[in-house]
């Protein structure tokens, strides 16, 4: 890689990107009744129209990786013949699983699994023994092998470009390089980028869509502050003081370090919840629910429900799945930028491994609290609900009374809450911003501090 490569500001993908940006989110502010129809509409002939198409692009990735793993391109190394990994395998699991997962997958991890025992999938009976194991089960689905293969993808071709050919940048229209035509290649490559960067602004407003609203409510709940807008503008202002002061400081000493945090956070919530209780329960659920994901994994990644059109693949699946793939360039770029020194198998069976086996256990452990709260047949049983910041604001409470019955319970779980966004959004920035500029040998990316201003702002 030379050492004499300046980053140079491409105006085109540059402008382009932002007055995208900027001409949607101003329609969306002045017309907010209107923009929030058209999207609405948008989503659904999408999903209507091309779910099945979601539901099989899904799938493939997870197959590929595998074969990439597994045959005879897997001992490739990103990096010399003799050369270590950069970064610990915790530190890199740990910088992987919360710049993908973040506080998305706590949001979910507490009340999806509630629809699922009302809304159940694969025409089962609301409220019956098969609703609650598969609403167990489900969550899981969603957020392990696929997510994690999508992810996984494009951080291949990218690090083998920057870290074996030698490439002064991580842009993925450059890795796209040797499939495009030679006529009109350019054009295409900004075509790309330009899509790679709104991909990555409307992934990260989508997270931060979901995620402003349920760490104000857990602040409501725990803290006593008020259910305001200055809340929940409290919130994103704490959320960009963490993610900009971690990435101006550098993938070393700032994202690591924040994501070192965040790992030991999860554990120790983790393991505070399946020692309060009912820890037999969060076992025995558990086990079932890997054996229900193993019998049906086929049966539920391609079901489109074509006949009785219940609406269950199109809310759920194709939405997690064109989620994941907004997320996928980001996320690509980033495992890339951190993967140097590890072999293709490695970086695969890490990212989809690793990444799934820290899903199953948060969904495990996050997912029994509120089928346990709700099972008429357990000593804490309540009434189902059927509004996602009730069953949000429901599953804090619950939480909170079992939690404030341990010294500092409560304030552990603001400030895990509270820090998992900030990560991610931390990660947003490192791809989105740090991923264009040059890759220093062994170092971290070189960020100014009026560059971490423009990608703040820009992002948030």
């Amino acid at each position: 890689m030379s050492s004499t490569y300046t980053p140079v500001l491409d105006k085109k993908v540059f402008f382009t990107s932002i007055g995208t940006v900027l001409t949607v989110s101003s329609l969306m502010i002045l017309f907010p009744v209107t923009s929030a129809g058209i999207a609405h509409a948008a989503m659904q002939f999408i999903t209507d129209k091309f779910g099945w198409l979601y539901l099989l692009t899904g799938v493939m990735p997870l197959a590929f990786a595998g074969w990439l793993a597994f045959g005879r391109f897997g001992q490739i190394k990103f990096g010399r013949a003799d050369e270590k990994p950069e970064y610990s395998t915790v530190s890199w699991v740990a910088m992987m699983f919360t710049a993908s997962m973040g506080a998305s997958l706590i949001a979910w991890g507490f009340a999806e699994p509630i629809f699922y025992i009302q809304t159940p999938p694969l025409g089962i009976a609301a409220n019956t023994a098969s609703a609650f194991e598969f609403a167990h089960m489900y969550p899981i689905f969603h957020w392990s092998l696929a997510p994690w293969a999508m992810y996984c993808l494009p951080a291949i071709p990218i690090a083998y470009m920057v870290y074996v050919r030698g490439a002064n940048s991580l842009r993925i229209s450059d890795a796209c390089n040797e499939a495009l035509p030679e006529r009109g290649r350019k054009s295409a490559k900004t075509i790309i980028d330009i899509l790679v960067v709104i991909s990555i602004v409307g992934g990260v407003a989508t997270s931060i869509g979901l995620g402003v609203p349920l760490v104000s409510a857990l602040a409501v709940e725990l803290l006593g502050v008020p259910d305001n807008l200055l809340t929940q503008i409290a919130v994103i202002m704490l959320w960009t003081v963490i993610f900009g002061t971690s990435a101006f400081l550098g993938l070393r000493k700032g994202i690591k370090v924040l994501a070192d945090i965040n790992i030991v956070l999860m554990f120790f919530f983790l393991a505070f919840i399946l020692v309060l209780g009912p820890t037999v329960y969060i076992l025995s659920i558990s086990v079932n629910s890997l054996g229900l994901l193993f019998d049906n994994f086929l049966r539920i990644s391609f079901w489109t429900d074509p006949i009785e059109r219940g609406g269950f693949p199109e809310t759920w699946t194709i939405f997690y799945w064109a989620w994941w793939f907004a997320y996928a360039p980001m996320m690509g770029l980033f495992f890339a930028r951190i993967s140097r020194g590890r072999t293709i198998r490695q970086v695969v069976v890490g990212v989809i491994g690793l990444g799934s086996l820290g899903t199953f256990l948060f969904m495990s452990v996050a997912g029994v609290a509120d089928i346990y709260s709700n099972d008429s047949h357990s000593p804490v049983g309540h009434l189902l609900c059927d509004d996602l910041r009730f069953c949000r604001l429901r599953s804090c409470q619950h939480l909170h009374e079992r939690f404030t019955r341990r010294p500092g319970a409560g304030p552990h779980q603001s400030c895990d809450m509270g820090h998992w966004p900030g990560t991610r959004s931390d990660r947003s920035y490192g791809c989105g911003g740090a991923g264009y500029d040059q890759v220093h040998d062994r170092g971290d990316v070189n960020v100014g501090i009026t560059r971490v201003v423009y990608d703040v702002l820009h992002l948030i």
